[in-house]
């Protein structure tokens, strides 16, 4: 969460970073519908490996950022904030092979692996009778724990 409310605003729809919302979207926040665009985090859960006899763990987290825009520019544009947060890939400055800078020793972060990116229409029409256009971000961290 911390590295998504890093992001250089400026380059988002709007100039502002769309809300996050963990696990389950809210709806209405201080009695005001959310409007997009809005992303959606979910923890797609862990798996953990012994390396060796040093109890040495290589422990993989996949999570998923959902974008829901009402049209397919605005996703890209939040797609690629995301992704790059205004560099290139080699740079690391987004999510697509950056770290985890709050990870300390014994701890060892890996670079964050962006495993797919698939867009879709939802069925539904919003509030407004419009479409809503999205798109999944899922990502993989390797952190090797060591004791």
């Amino acid at each position: 969460m911390q590295k998504y409310e890093a992001l250089n605003a400026l380059i988002f729809p709007s100039e502002t970073v769309p809300r996050i919302d963990f696990g389950s979207m809210a709806q209405v926040v201080s009695a005001t519908q959310v409007v997009r665009p809005y992303v959606r985090l979910l923890d797609e859960g862990r798996e953990v490996k012994p390396l060796d006899f040093e109890r040495n763990t290589l422990v993989t987290t996949r999570f998923t950022f959902e974008v829901w825009a009402r049209n397919l520019g605005d996703v890209d544009t939040v797609v690629s904030a995301i992704r790059l947060n205004g560099g290139t890939v080699g740079q690391g400055l987004g999510f697509d092979y950056g770290t985890l800078s709050a990870l300390s020793s014994p701890k060892s972060t890996h670079q964050i692996v962006p495993a797919a990116e698939p867009r879709f229409l939802d069925p539904a029409l919003d509030a407004d009778g419009q479409r809503v256009h999205g798109a999944r971000l899922e990502y993989s961290v390797a952190v090797l724990e060591a004791s």
